[in-house]
Formats: structure tokens, sequence, C-alpha cells
């Protein structure tokens, strides 16, 4: 197989612009690329801070965290 008759597809992804976001970037355009949903990519740093609260969210009240304590603590706050 000839691989050089195949070309290159880069997807048009949103741009952190700081050091600090690159993980909660990686995580949302996988979440979109897994669903197949790369028409909704049209999130911008300023989605950031809510994303970072929707991901605290799942990972605290999932229901494979077992760290009860933990939930329970963050149950407190209201967003």
């Amino acid at each position: 197989m000839n691989f050089q008759t195949y070309g290159r597809a880069y997807p048009n992804v949103p741009k952190k612009l700081n050091g600090n976001n690159c993980g909660v970037f990686v995580m949302k355009f996988m979440e979109l690329f897994v669903a197949r949903n790369q028409s909704k990519c049209n999130f911008s740093h300023l989605d950031i801070p809510l994303f970072r609260v929707k991901y605290t969210h799942d990972i605290l009240m999932s229901r494979h965290n077992m760290e009860h304590d933990a939930k329970d603590l963050a149950s407190m706050f209201e967003c």
C-alpha cells in the first residue's frame, strides 16, 4: 500500500491562548470527536471555566467515584 497517495486532513479546532487550559481543550475536543460531532467544535477559551465545572462535577459525582465524602462536600456548593 502506498501511503504517499493519501492526503492529510487537519480538523478545525479551537486554539488555546495560554499554557493552562490544554487539558480541558483536549478533553472537550475528544468528547466532540468521539461523538462524531465536530460541527459543534466551536468553543473558545471563554468557555473553559464552564467546562472545568462540568468535568469536575462529572468526575466527583460519577457512580464510579467511591469517595462519598468528596460527593457530600461537593454537593454543598451551588453553581
